[in-house]
């Protein structure tokens, strides 16, 4: 079968955002866009470590370089965030890592209102700002803003990843 056919959306990449906690990665928001699309995905969305700083850059790109013609007009530049999750952030026995996209703008601001409370109740353990987001404070947001976002296992770093590497 002829891979440009099938439609691949990239739905876990990190920019230069984040670096804020840790030296992380070395990308650059347009040309993480121009290279999703030089690889034929259909879109990407921007999960930074628990950060949503990049956000409206991301946003901003999209329009750019759509209107410079060098996205085209289907392609898709989706918003997401990297959390940690954790039951209780006073009792920390790993911080899974965890992928939350937004799926409209209801989404979004059910991860703004994640992130801030992960910020607000951060603290430096080990030399790191650690911004963990409790399962029910997750929770709480779902509830709230129901059918607004769509979660993920993140990588190796989460619960799901971890447990396929026990079997090992």
């Amino acid at each position: 079968s002829d891979l440009k056919s099938i439609a691949r959306f990239d739905t876990h990449s990190h920019s230069e955002y984040s670096n804020i906690r840790l030296i992380d990665s070395i990308n650059k928001i347009p040309d993480m866009l121009k290279t999703a699309n030089k690889l034929g995905m259909k879109g990407i969305v921007l999960t930074d470590h628990e950060c949503l700083s990049g956000h409206l850059k991301w946003l901003q790109a999209e329009e750019s370089l759509k209107n410079d013609n060098i996205l085209p007009k289907d392609f898709k530049a989706g918003l997401g965030n990297e959390i940690y999750l954790v039951e209780d952030r006073h009792n920390i026995e790993k911080y899974w890592h965890y992928i939350l996209i937004a799926k409209n703008n209801t989404g979004h601001r059910a991860l703004r209102e994640l992130s801030s409370t992960a910020w607000y109740y951060g603290y430096n353990s080990k030399g790191m700002m650690r911004v963990p987001t409790q399962m029910n404070e997750l929770e709480a947001i779902i509830k709230k803003y129901p059918n607004s976002l769509i979660s993920s296992n993140a990588c190796l770093g989460g619960k799901l990843g971890s447990k396929v590497l026990e079997l090992h």
